[in-house]
């Protein structure tokens, strides 16, 4: 995390990017269809990064505005962490090579 919206006062604002980690994890967590079906399985419903992004834009938790950058940035950390799975699908029913993701 550098720069913009994750520094308050010239320091890393952790309270924010934790808060943000929280919000992210649950509703990946509890998204519709989470059913822990194997990655390569069309059927699983993941969660998309614009979902992730509407969800935490009207959760309206956050005094700050963030960017679909600034928030795939707390989904790479999740990821990261081992807290959540991308997975890439090409599936008709999905959009074409599009990234999504679930809990473990």
């Amino acid at each position: 995390m550098t720069g913009g919206v994750w520094f308050l006062d010239s320091e890393l604002d952790e309270e924010l990017i934790q808060q943000l980690c929280r919000l992210v994890l649950g509703f990946v967590t509890n998204f519709p269809g989470q059913d822990r079906l194997p990655l390569d399985s069309g059927q699983s419903k993941f969660a998309s990064l614009n979902e992730i992004c509407e969800f935490v834009s009207h959760s309206r938790l956050l005094s700050v505005e963030l960017s679909v950058s600034d928030i795939e940035k707390i989904v790479n950390l999740l990821c990261y962490d081992g807290l959540i799975e991308r997975a890439h699908f090409k599936y008709p029913s999905q959009s074409p090579g599009e990234t999504r993701y679930r809990a473990f």
